[in-house]
């Protein structure tokens, strides 16, 4: 007869009994609601200033923006006013620049090394950190208490994580959350998608893990045409915790003959007023390009005097619809926003007829797109 082994029962007979006290257990040291624990929590707790326009201390932010917006030069210029401003101290800045060439890496180590902020390139210096050690890089920092004041910028975010593997980018929200609540900081810039969603607006790049698990998260969306040099950026906010704006536009010259450094130097924060006028008369100046050549046929047909609508409407062989023609009537008539725009005014006449006449006799030389 074989031998029971009877200290192997007496194991058995305790596991289900000494799990749930253990669970308990974990589940007594996460309480945070004592007032020993909460008098140390403010002791460690941190003023939540900018430590970017768009980024607060202690907190995990993901900036989306379109291929080749500027999402590193404006990084960069925020970081470096921050500095100089003593919101941050540059020691304790780690750049992480995973996204670039050789040469762009030289001329950012400078600048960082100018205004007294670490830049890291992943993978460059023999024995340095890899891109894919960086989760933990954080998790060391948040296990070891080290993490209080450390600003982590990661540019861009797809080389830390497979943007679209669901189960890696909330492993790494999960990672990200441990760091910030230690007291860390982490901005990571990321892409949105070449098609809009349903509603006109840009996507971010990826599934929703990232913008779930982070505190904030904005869309930068370029204002300006691609070809305009005077380059305008407004980024709004899609997720929000803390004193931080709904929308903030940038401008910055992009022009082909500017180097890196004097885009970086050009970089100016604009108030919102000022922006919300520049991209409507960009708007405006985009729908007249579009509306060129109706425009020109229109004013063809009040060369000769003041006609109404309705003739206008039906004129023979006319090469757009009636609706077309009046919707145009009234979108460039005297009541336009832009003066430049207004190409003929209109008065009541008889029968309650609407008279066009032309505003002037050369508004070519008002706006060259005519």
């Amino acid at each position: 007869m074989n031998k029971i082994d009877l200290t192997a029962l007496d194991a058995q007979a305790q596991t289900p009994i000494e799990k749930p006290l253990a669970i308990m257990e974990k589940l007594r040291k996460s309480i945070i609601s004592s007032k020993a624990t909460i008098e140390s929590m403010k002791k460690s707790a941190q003023n939540q200033i900018n430590v970017l326009p768009i980024a607060l201390r202690g907190q995990a932010t993901a900036l989306y923006m379109v291929y080749n917006g500027g999402k590193t030069l404006l990084a960069f210029r925020w970081t470096c006013d921050s500095i100089a401003a003593h919101r941050i101290d540059g020691k304790n800045v780690y750049y992480i620049l995973a996204d670039d060439d050789y040469n762009g890496s030289i001329e950012k180590a400078e600048l960082a090394e100018e205004h007294g902020f670490n830049l890291v390139v992943p993978g460059m210096q023999e024995g340095g950190i890899r891109a894919d050690e960086i989760p933990e890089l954080l998790d060391s920092f948040a296990t070891s208490g080290c993490a209080v004041d450390q600003i982590i910028i990661m540019d861009t975010l797809k080389k830390l994580v497979s943007m679209m593997d669901k189960t890696k980018t909330a492993k790494l929200g999960e990672i990200v959350r441990r760091f910030v609540q230690s007291g860390g900081t982490f901005v990571a810039l990321g892409h949105i998608n070449k098609h809009r969603g349903d509603d006109g607006k840009p996507v971010y790049e990826g599934t929703g893990d990232i913008v779930n698990d982070f505190d904030c998260a904005y869309v930068g969306t370029i204002d300006t045409p691609k070809d305009e040099p005077q380059r305008q950026v407004t980024f709004e906010n899609i997720k929000l915790r803390g004193n931080v704006p709904s929308k903030l536009s940038v401008t910055y010259n992009s022009g082909k003959d500017q180097s890196w450094r004097q885009k970086f130097d050009s970089v100016s924060i604009i108030d919102e007023e000022q922006a919300a006028k520049r991209a409507q008369a960009l708007r405006d100046q985009q729908q007249l390009e579009s509306d060129f050549e109706a425009v020109q046929w229109i004013r063809a047909q009040l060369k000769g005097g003041a006609k109404n609508t309705s003739t206008i409407r039906t004129t023979e062989n006319a090469p757009l619809g009636q609706k077309k023609i009046k919707d145009l009537l009234h979108r460039y008539d005297e009541t336009h926003r832009n003066r430049y725009f207004r190409y003929w005014t209109s008065k009541a006449g008889a029968k309650n007829a609407q008279l066009w006449t032309l505003t002037d006799n050369n508004p070519e030389a008002l706006n060259p797109v005519l």
